[in-house]
């Protein structure tokens, strides 16, 4: 992930968000990449917690739940709006980040049991 610190935080997000999708493909086409695949998501998945967290002063389990809209708390000091989408964006890529990671696991799994 070093390379990509040339990129700003927003540009980051965006290319993130567009590749990481991709992976579950590159786990299907290439079996023994699932773990280095999922470590990385793990990774990912941290930097997201990491800004989520800094931006809104939250608890991870406030977070977990997909369902939930990114809604800014009033009692908070108000982000200004680049503020607001930059953490939008790092929330839906949490959540990119944690379905792609649910199917390299279950893929991984059907392959498992395809060849053994």
């Amino acid at each position: 992930m070093g390379f990509l610190s040339v990129l700003d935080s927003k540009e980051r997000v965006n290319f993130f968000l567009e590749t990481v999708p991709c992976l579950t493909k590159v786990c299907q086409a290439f079996p023994p990449l699932c773990e280095d695949v999922t470590s990385f998501l793990h990774q990912i998945g941290r930097v997201c917690m990491s800004h989520l967290t800094a931006a809104n002063n939250l608890r991870e389990t406030e977070l977990t739940d997909l369902d939930k809209p990114y809604v800014p708390f009033k009692k908070k000091v108000k982000l200004d709006t680049a503020k607001q989408e930059l953490t939008m964006k790092y929330q839906t890529l949490y959540r990119v980040v944690q379905q792609t990671f649910a199917r390299v696991v279950v893929k991984s799994l059907v392959t498992k049991n395809i060849y053994a």
